[in-house]
């Protein structure tokens, strides 16, 4: 049984943005009703740690893998004539241990799948299917952070009872009106 709910892999952004949002994610997800157990970093990256075991300790040990999709975090991931990085490290783990992906997308530009995002995101993230939480001002709304928090409480309870994520998003959006999952 995974200890963890989902992972969350993210790059920081300028001045940590994105990091803040991603924390704030993992926060309201922890206090939903059924509440949930991401693994961030800041909060279960243990001390001078084997951080490459420890990673993949984390992925392996989680019921899915939530990338949250910046232009800075796909270049870091796709672009190898970059120096390592702990992004495409983790990614590359996901898929080698077969982990279902949830692509939250953080970044308004990425919105089109088949335009904006690089050939190995649309590869290896099943049905180009993402959730939408590109809008900034979700994170200044307590209400509607809790709202998209609520729906992805509701994946991965999904993804617990039928272990696929794509009929775990499918059922999710079918049963709610609203939701910010788009498929391009």
């Amino acid at each position: 049984m995974p200890t963890y709910d989902a992972f969350f892999s993210h790059s920081y952004g300028p001045a940590n943005v994105h990091h803040h949002q991603v924390a704030q994610i993992a926060r309201v997800l922890q206090t939903l009703q059924s509440p949930k157990t991401p693994w961030l970093d800041e909060t279960n990256l243990p001390f001078a740690a084997n951080l490459e075991h420890t990673f993949e300790n984390a992925i392996d040990s989680s019921r899915c893998f939530f990338l949250f999709l910046t232009q800075e975090y796909q270049e870091k991931v796709c672009d190898q004539s970059r120096a390592f990085n702990w992004c495409r490290y983790e990614f590359r783990a996901a898929i080698q241990m077969n982990k279902p992906i949830l692509v939250i997308l953080l970044d308004p530009a990425l919105r089109d799948p088949r335009t904006s995002w690089f050939r190995s995101m649309q590869i290896h993230c099943a049905d180009r299917l993402y959730f939408d939480m590109s809008d900034p001002t979700i994170f200044g709304n307590p209400q509607l952070l809790n709202e998209k928090c609520i729906l992805l409480g509701r994946i991965l309870d999904e993804l617990q009872m039928n272990g696929d994520m794509t009929s775990a998003i499918n059922i999710v959006l079918n049963n709610h009106d609203s939701c910010p999952i788009h498929n391009e």
